[in-house]
């Protein structure tokens, strides 16, 4: 089954290819039990335990509470009016499923707003829950019971509560407060992650909303929160862990749309939302993060978002520090493109004040946002808006807006834009307006179309047509987007600002190397001329070079038949060893050298020692290392394997069992082992003639491909 957006009916991301099947977990026979619900033909006098014997009513498998490795089916095409609160919990391994069985449409737990919650938990783990249909609307309105969610996950002062998983839900129709309720009434939402209590520190691990499709709730569609995470009176917070938030449709809600709340290290990707926000007289935004560490937000589509107190795509607010935004496509917003904003320090100084730091929003595609564009408010230091592109061709927005927050007024400090394109073909009102904010950094931005009076100096400016493929031109869909990459001659070209850990790859997944200057925009123009994207392996070089694990030459080009020398080979595994960091995450070597023909001012000195330091690489008798010979399929094996078990050495590789993989690399040969111990591991494979060739030079192409498989790089 594909997902498809009811606004516009296109399929959406291709992983999404959920036809619900349950999960195969490993528990002990006997001791797992389906159980069957039928609101048709079924009966609670029965055991349940077949169709033929399905029970009836929700009150029955309310009533029961599940064990581990547990199946509750609910019949398709079937509905049932109330709450669904099924007891126990799941254990790991063996969690407690639910879903449905039979031919038809997903079966429907309709609240009615009988209970706060169409379907809940409470301080219950390890459930995986899916292809249901949930609402939980009250006619009576919210002003008789303001608090509602379709689906309400509860912890409350029992301590770390692990693995929930939703998966292809549809919830709709949740009528809750937008003003009363916890969070003021930002808690009443389609899908609420919630920590009550105030006895024991409490949090979720392992959460996965995917798949669902949220629509026409209030106050939000898909939120996280917690008594216990960061506030003015709670210095040291329980954050929720291991949250993904992936592939979801989020349509038509009142307020905020995905709510990164309270969490530590979630990824939120490939998720659409549009039409948030349509109570315009509160503040709400479309996907956003508050009091969050780590977070990675990317691969999202916003649009029509519809307020302008905030109103924008994307939020980076209050209490987030290193969070990343990379990869959206933001379009057609009345708020506006991205906001990121500091709160106020703590009323009567609290243990800690707040703030929003270190966060980087970066290689995302705006069109046609409104109101304003980029929006700093409050106190915020050290965060970083770099290769982006904004286009305007029908709006009238500010490109930035600066304000204050709270009082005496606190102002945005030390903002960094670099590499970023203002496309401004319309109007002369678009400005910048700053305030007090200080230390606001532009530098190598390209300012096209209509200059206004406030646009920045930057000393590195460029404003003539950054010729794109067809801006302007996209619509609904990151795949819409290919008009912002760039024309052969695009003055964008290796013309931006170096930012070391970018992120390695821009919009469209293309490597951006890190050994040269970058591309203005969102788009690096080509990749490398002789490695195009049907080389065999372009995934794998492309992977090494986002690793900052190899880097082209200085004409741009990446000569993959070129032939791998010692040296090279140890430059290669001792950044793969520190990866992505760089050369700068490699240590100084101490005096003396190890080999007479490696001195400190070879270009692999600090490599090669320090592959030594990690028992990668040995010398020969006579103290050389030999560092301009080749490196053989025999060679690049032990390197490989070493490297992988490093600093173990040959000691950490286990014996292999026999028979030997390849008759050309017997157990005597002298790299058996580290040949064996590469296959195992996937990493190398034979020839169609059942022959390893131990003897056969490696080039970078190969190189490449060896060590994207040892290092798991992402592809």
């Amino acid at each position: 089954m594909l997902f498809t957006c009811r606004l516009c009916s296109r399929q959406l991301v291709p992983s999404l290819l959920l036809a619900f099947s349950l999960l195969l977990v490993p528990v002990a026979p006997g001791l797992a039990t389906t159980f069957y619900v039928d609101s048709v033909g079924g009966s609670d006098g029965t055991s349940g335990l077949t169709p033929e014997t399905a029970w009836r009513t929700l009150a029955k498998a309310n009533a029961t509470t599940f064990a581990p490795g547990d199946t509750v089916l609910f019949k398709a095409g079937c509905a049932w009016s109330g709450q669904l609160w099924p007891k126990g919990s799941g254990a790991e391994g063996a969690p407690i499923t639910v879903a449905s069985y039979g031919a038809g449409a997903k079966p429907i737990i309709n609240g009615n707003g009988a209970a706060q919650e169409a379907l809940l938990l409470h301080n219950q783990q390890y459930w995986e829950i899916g292809h249901l249909e949930i609402t939980n609307y009250d006619p009576a309105g919210p002003d008789v019971d303001p608090y509602r969610q379709g689906i309400r996950v509860l912890g409350e002062d029992a301590g770390t509560l692990r693995h929930i998983y939703l998966r292809d839900l549809d919830v709709h129709d949740v009528n809750g407060s937008i003003t009363v309720g916890r969070d003021q009434g930002k808690c009443n939402a389609g899908i609420l992650f919630d920590v009550e209590g105030t006895t024991a520190p409490t949090s979720f691990d392992d959460v996965l909303i995917e798949g669902c499709n949220v629509h026409d709730c209030e106050r939000s569609g898909i939120k996280l929160w917690s008594n216990w995470g960061r506030s003015c009176d709670q210095a040291d917070p329980a954050l929720h862990t291991n949250v993904i938030i992936r592939s979801n449709v989020v349509d038509s809600i009142a307020g905020d749309g995905i709510n990164v709340h309270q969490t530590a290290g979630a990824l939120a990707e490939y998720n659409l939302v549009s039409r948030s926000c349509y109570r315009t007289d509160k503040a709400n935004a479309a996907l956003w993060t508050w009091a969050s560490d780590d977070a990675i937000i990317q691969y999202n589509e916003v649009y029509q978002s519809m307020q302008t107190r905030d109103g924008m795509a994307f939020d980076i607010d209050g209490c987030s520090q290193r969070c990343i935004f990379q990869y959206n496509y933001s379009h057609d917003n009345q708020g506006g493109f991205v906001m990121v904003i500091g709160v106020p320090d703590c009323v009567g100084g609290g243990p800690y004040s707040k703030f929003c730091n270190d966060n980087h929003f970066r290689y995302n595609i705006s069109q046609n946002d409104r109101t304003r564009i980029y929006r700093l408010v409050g106190k915020m230091w050290d965060n970083y808006i770099y290769n982006n592109v904004a286009y305007l061709d029908d709006t009238n927005p500010d490109w930035v807006e600066g304000l204050y927050c709270g009082s005496p007024a606190q102002w945005a400090d030390h903002t960094y834009f670099w590499n970023n394109v203002f496309y401004n073909t319309n109007s002369d009102a678009a400005d910048f307006r700053l305030g007090a904010s200080a230390n606001t950094v532009f530098d190598y931005n390209l300012f096209y179309g209509n200059h206004p009076a406030g646009e920045p100096a930057d000393p590195h400016k460029l404003t003539s047509d950054p010729k794109f493929v067809s801006p302007g031109s996209a619509g609904v869909g990151r795949d819409t987007c290919d008009g912002y990459k760039l024309l052969p001659g695009s003055p964008c070209i290796d013309s931006g600002m170096a930012i070391a850990a970018n992120g390695g790859r821009d919009f469209w997944g293309v490597a951006v190397p890190w050994g040269a200057t970058a591309d203005r925009g969102a788009s690096e123009a080509g990749g490398f001329p002789d490695v195009p994207s049907d080389h065999w392996a372009y995934d794998e070089i492309m992977a090494c070079v986002a690793a900052r694990v190899v880097a082209g030459y200085p004409d741009g080009y990446y000569r993959p038949d070129n032939e791998v020398t010692r040296d090279q080979m140890a430059v290669y595994v001792a950044r793969a060893l520190v990866s992505p960091s760089g050369d700068a995450a490699i240590p100084d070597p101490e005096p003396p050298p190890s080999f007479s023909d490696v001195p400190p001012d070879h270009w692999a000195y600090k490599h090669i020692e320090y592959a030594v330091r990690q028992n990668v690489v040995e010398g020969y008798d006579d103290g050389t290392y030999l560092p301009g010979m080749t490196v053989d399929r025999g060679q690049m094996a032990v390197y490989v394997a070493r490297a992988m078990v490093a600093p173990g050495g040959d000691a950490a590789i286990p014996d292999p069992v026999p028979p030997a993989t390849f008759p050309d690399v017997p157990d005597t040969f002298w790299a058996y082992k580290q040949v064996e111990y590469c296959v195992g591991q996937g990493v190398v494979k034979g020839y169609d003639d059942g022959l390893y060739h131990p003897e056969i030079v490696v080039t970078r192409d190969q190189m490449a491909v060896f060590v994207a498989r040892a290092f798991e790089l992402p592809m």
